[in-house]
């Protein structure tokens, strides 16, 4: 903030400096107006303001002659320049805007040393317009040093920050012809300056530059904050501030005259309107930024609202009406921006009662807002000079904003970011919880819990298909001997051994091999028919069978298995307890029959079948 205010202070002493220049050509030859740069060292100085009085005539284009003889006669009026001519023009019932032409006139006495030329620089004479330059005691020699626009027939407007050479060493007057017919600003409304041509094209290279850097930003910032809102939308001031940069940028564009350089001086109406609807645009986009900024959300929706239709009014206005009534808007501008800025004044003072975090910074920007735009209407009411110190306090504050912003929602992704981190941790070990649930700590197979789940998933989805559910229990046969002989951690390994042959066991997807309890296991095998369930079975037999069991470096086993088969259609069984009793049933009539051996429930025995079979 101090260096902010220490610019106000450097432009304000400029303008100051500048305005107690303009005061040191004197009318030194009579009453009649006189610029006398004869002793302005204009090397050391740069250029001269010519601000002051001029001799003026509405309703006609005087020729050089004209102009010369009422010159010395005196029959013109004296008016103050740079001023519009309403303010020194009667009004006209039949042409309210005054729109027409006017004359000015003054008298020039130009240094002869120098190195480099003179030149007359117009930043902006509304709407076209011819100077002549007439040498004293001989206006025939008379010569017409530019013509910008057209002055008669179709208008086209003149371009802005144009330079004119002037002659050194020269006594004469200088005439301006004005047409004015597009805006309501009619005449010569910003001060004239002569440079010297090395400095005025230094001071037009840096006013190019600061221009197309402050564009530059502009752009920047808007597009960083797109980038900001695309991957963080819950934070609406990045979008805001795209915005509020696309307008300061839009705004930049137009004040500089970059539309009419490139596309020529018949896109100047286009210009002014797009000016005009961007200011109502903007000062819309500043009440919703400071909402956005203050409270990180929109919190007065009516205000906005009101404020929004209110400023679509304008923009309407500034597209459709008339040009020279869309001009006049300037004033309701200045106050709108004013009214704009005391709204979001007493927004901030609350939020600074409420004690919101970054409300005293907030509220000290648009205080400094307030005084650049106080200071820009009064330095160019009082000098002439267009100054746009509110643009750059603007630009500032919206770069400021943009880098608060900016943090805000970098912590917020890394917030998000940690916060996902953390569900992600708490769904792995609430997964590992389940699983750890759903598993049998010893064989890491899934247990009986997991077993009932599964069975009863798989009896809903037979009964959704129609189709075929089976079911094989199989246990260690003498499993007890093993414990008793060998002790519990002899047993717990075979457990393991043949835990882990069953995972090694090539079965679907969908089929489930489970700890049923002690060292009995069960096998759910959806969409299985019973002599199907009846092979998958066998071939777990024999692979159980036909595996050795390394229970310690000089114990070795050799284990079997009793499997009992169930199968589920149509028919029945009618619920899944009983397909669990059939397949007990099945297992307990394969251990009655000599162990190690496969039984279906509801069939013969295997070894009757066998005997049939030879």
């Amino acid at each position: 903030m101090p260096l902010i205010f220490r610019i106000i202070a450097l432009r304000f002493l400029l303008i100051l400096s500048v305005a107690v220049t303009a005061a040191l050509p004197a009318n030194a030859d009579g009453p009649a107006p006189v610029f006398d740069f004869r002793q302005v060292d204009f090397q050391d100085r740069g250029d001269v303001t010519m601000k002051g009085d001029w001799l003026f005539r509405y309703g006609e284009l005087l020729s050089p002659v004209e102009a010369y003889a009422a010159y010395e006669s005196g029959n013109m009026d004296v008016v103050d320049v740079p001023s519009p001519w309403s303010q020194h023009v009667p009004e006209a019932k039949e042409n309210r805007l005054l729109k027409g032409y006017g004359s000015y006139v003054v008298r020039m006495l130009l240094p002869e040393a120098g190195e480099d030329p003179l030149v007359l620089v117009a930043p902006r004479i509304k709407d076209a317009y011819e100077i002549y330059w007439i040498p004293m005691n001989a206006p025939d020699e008379a010569v017409r040093i530019a013509a910008e626009g057209t002055m008669t027939g179709k208008l086209v407007a003149s371009q802005g920050h144009q330079a004119h050479g002037l002659a050194r060493g020269s006594d004469g007057l200088l005439l301006i012809n004005v047409r004015s017919e597009m805006t309501v600003r009619q005449g010569i409304v910003r001060a004239l300056k002569v440079y010297e041509s090395s400095h005025y094209q230094a001071s037009l290279q840096m006013e190019r530059l600061f221009e197309g850097a402050l564009m530059g930003f502009m752009l920047l910032v808007a597009v960083l904050n797109l980038c900001l809102y695309i991957f963080h939308r819950k934070d609406h001031a990045t979008l805001v501030l795209t915005l509020a940069g696309l307008a300061i940028l839009i705004r930049s564009v137009c004040v500089g005259g970059s539309i009419e350089t490139v596309f020529g001086p018949e896109w100047r109406p286009f210009r002014l309107r797009l000016e005009y609807a961007n200011a109502f645009f903007l000062l819309w986009t500043a009440v919703l930024l400071n909402q956005t900024l203050l409270w990180e959300r929109i919190r007065h929706w009516r205000m906005i609202t009101i404020v929004g239709g209110l400023c679509a009014i304008g923009v309407a206005y500034s597209l459709i009406a008339p040009l020279p009534y869309v001009t006049m808007a300037a004033r309701t501008i200045q106050w709108a921006g004013f009214a704009a800025i005391l709204m979001i004044l007493i927004g901030c003072c609350l939020a600074v009662y409420r004690k919101v975090p970054n409300a005293i910074p907030f509220l000290l920007g648009w205080l400094t807002m307030l005084t650049a735009a106080v200071y820009d209407v009064v330095t160019t009411l009082y000098t002439g000079h267009m100054v746009n110190t509110l643009d750059v306090m603007f630009a500032i504050g919206i770069m400021a904003y943009s880098v608060t912003v900016g943090r805000r929602v970098i912590q917020a992704i890394n917030r998000a970011e940690f916060l996902e981190e953390e569900r992600a941790l708490l769904q792995k070990l609430h997964q590992d919880a389940v699983d750890t649930a759903r598993h049998d700590h010893l064989t890491g197979l899934l247990n009986r819990q997991a077993f009932d789940d599964e069975m009863a998933h798989a009896w809903l989805q037979r009964e959704k298909e129609d189709g075929q559910l089976s079911l094989v229990l199989f246990d260690i046969d003498h499993f007890k001997g093993i414990n008793d002989t060998h002790g519990h951690p002899i047993g717990d390994k075979v457990l393991k051994s043949v835990a882990a042959l069953l995972k090694e066991t090539r079965l679907r997807k969908s089929d489930r091999i489970c700890r049923y309890g002690g060292e009995e296991f069960a096998l759910i095998l959806p969409g299985t028919r019973g002599k199907d369930a009846v092979k998958i079975a066998e071939r777990l037999r024999q692979s159980i069978a036909g595996h050795i069991t390394e229970c310690s470096p000089d114990l070795s086993l050799i284990i079997t298995c009793s499997f009992g088969v169930a199968s589920a259609s149509a028919k029945g069984p009618s619920e899944p307890a009983l397909l669990i009793e059939e397949a007990d049933a099945a297992l307990y009539q394969a251990k009655a029959t000599g162990r190690n051996r496969v039984e279906r429930y509801g069939m013969p025995p295997q070894a009757d079948i066998s005997a049939k079979t030879a």
